[in-house]
């Protein structure tokens, strides 16, 4: 018995030693050097910590139908960087430059479907006549005065214009301002003799019948050549070039100093600073583009159209003087008007024009421009 006794004692030594053999070893503590090492301290912690989850990041598509370094384009860029700038990077403008979303005319339908975000370009009366009072001759007669008259969001002018181009189709066209296209005059082609003095080319009274001038095939745009006292002639721009070279037309109505420059500087002799009218391009948004925006970024897109406006005044100014000083260096004659030969002709073109263009806009329309007109006095 005392064998049995004996021979369990000694298994269960054995079974305890066993288990006490599997125990791992502890790892050795760190020294207290190392664990403070590795520990980050409370500045880089700070540091490393996730940065807050950034504001979303909003993009527009912008048209506009020309390229740099036409102002037209500048204004465009110079206004995407403001809007970035002021929105701290929260709306990004993407520039779609020389029609590459499509002419202006399709480009507007698109605004107002909502498929394009914003454009700067040309507006169109096949979307509204009333749209056309841009091309009333005659309203101001230089920078300042155009200035005067456009930049004031609460002028006629500006309001009918805006009214017309924002009543057409779903109504989701915007128009946040507007981007001189310059003072238009008449070019002269080169095989064309000219048998007047200035004084005569610039007074509306004065016939000059033997001289075929070129304009769109617009309503205000031959009332314009005829009031001068030439003889108007319907033509496209793309038919032109040919026109001028080979004698179809004497002249051409429709151009400033630099389009003349850059597209018919071959085929004419001189420009004429006749200033009837100055072209204007739309800032256009979408509504429902902008109303995808927080309401404090939308503003600030208008915000940044609305500044941009004078900005586009000021560069389109001296982008003119240039078109005139290229045109001379080119050998081409540019003739200004005196500043009494401007006023006399602008007053007598109210009176021969302006009466016909009451059919086209109404009474209510032309006695509205004609009160600010003669707020400008």
């Amino acid at each position: 018995m005392k064998k049995v006794i004996a021979l369990l004692i000694a298994v269960c030594m054995v079974f305890a030693l066993a288990a006490c053999g599997a125990q791992p070893a502890p790892a050795p503590a760190p020294a207290a050097s190392d664990a403070k090492t590795e520990a980050p301290a409370a500045s880089d912690a700070k540091t490393e910590a996730p940065a807050a989850a950034p504001d979303k990041v909003y993009t527009l598509r912008l048209a506009t139908q020309v390229a740099q370094p036409n102002p037209l384009a500048n204004s465009a860029y110079r206004f995407a960087e403001d809007v970035a700038a002021k929105t701290n990077g929260q709306v990004k403008v993407d520039v779609y430059p020389s029609n590459q979303l499509g002419d202006y005319t399709s480009v507007f339908e698109e605004l107002d479907l909502g498929t394009i975000d914003l454009a700067w370009i040309s507006a169109s009366s096949a979307f509204n006549p009333m749209i056309d009072v841009q091309g009333i001759p005659y309203i101001f007669e230089n920078w300042d005065q155009a200035r005067a008259i456009w930049l004031d969001q609460d002028g006629f002018l500006f309001k009918t214009y805006k009214e017309a181009n924002e009543s057409y189709g779903n109504q989701n066209v915007l128009v946040m301002g507007v981007v001189p296209g310059g003072f238009l005059g008449i070019c002269i082609a080169k095989d064309t003799k000219v048998d007047y003095s200035n004084a005569d080319m610039f007074a509306p009274s004065v016939a000059k019948k033997d001289l075929l001038i070129r304009n769109p095939s617009m309503d205000v745009a031959a009332m314009i050549v005829n009031g001068l006292g030439f003889n108007s002639f319907n033509l496209s721009w793309s038919e032109l070039y040919n026109a001028l070279q080979t004698g179809v037309v004497n002249g051409a109505y429709g151009a400033g100093a630099g389009t003349v420059y850059t597209d018919l500087r071959d085929v004419v002799s001189a420009f004429y600073d006749f200033r009837y009218l100055m072209e204007m391009m739309a800032m256009y948004a979408s509504k429902s583009s902008l109303d995808k925006l927080p309401a404090d970024l939308a503003q600030i897109v208008v915000d940044c159209a609305v500044a941009e406006q004078y900005l586009a005044f000021d560069e389109y100014e001296e982008f003119e003087k240039e078109g005139y000083q290229q045109l001379l260096d080119y050998g081409i004659d540019v003739i200004y008007p005196t500043d009494e030969e401007m006023a006399a002709m602008a007053a007598e073109m109210r009176d021969i024009v302006w009466p016909q263009l009451y059919d086209l806009f109404g009474e209510d329309t032309m006695t509205g421009i004609r009160a600010q007109v003669e707020g400008l006095k």
